[in-house]
């Protein structure tokens, strides 16, 4: 049981057209008044925090007046892989991106942080040593990575 509000967006792999994702479906099934499945772009002013669900990630203009942004995106990963959608034009407003992704935390560019989640994949095909994820206070605008010392 979640004993803490949660926010659910969805990614890349929960999207069932461009535009749509399957989360939809889900819910009406969450019976936790803690768990929220965002699948529209939503502003939560009491947070200061603007949710761009991937499903909308290209219809998201990047206009919003809060300090920080819950997102899916892709970034640049150089040498090879390219941001998906112009990161400034979309997040540039943002003091702070928190950006889910399976993509190493060194990753993180511009204003955008990936955690490194449990399962990072790492498009230079050398090991990653730090798998876990991050608590950011915005409070103190402090972040501490807490490595889930997974094999």
């Amino acid at each position: 049981m979640l004993f803490r509000s949660t926010i659910i967006i969805d990614g890349n792999h929960e999207a069932t057209r461009k535009g749509e994702t399957f989360l939809d479906s889900l819910r009406d099934m969450v019976t936790n008044p803690l768990v929220e499945i965002i699948t529209e772009v939503t502003v939560k002013p009491e947070i200061n925090l603007t949710v761009v669900p991937y499903c909308k990630l290209k219809a998201f203009d990047g206009n919003a007046n809060t300090r920080y942004c819950l997102t899916h995106v892709r970034g640049e990963i150089k040498p090879h892989v390219e941001p998906e959608v112009d990161l400034v034009a979309k997040f540039g407003r943002f003091y702070k991106v928190f950006a889910g992704d399976l993509h190493d935390r060194e990753c993180s560019q511009l204003n955008i942080e990936y955690p490194g989640s449990p399962l990072t994949t790492h498009f230079y095909r050398s090991p990653v040593s730090f798998k876990g994820v991050f608590i950011y206070d915005t409070d103190t605008e402090s972040r501490e990575d807490v490595n889930l010392n997974l094999p």
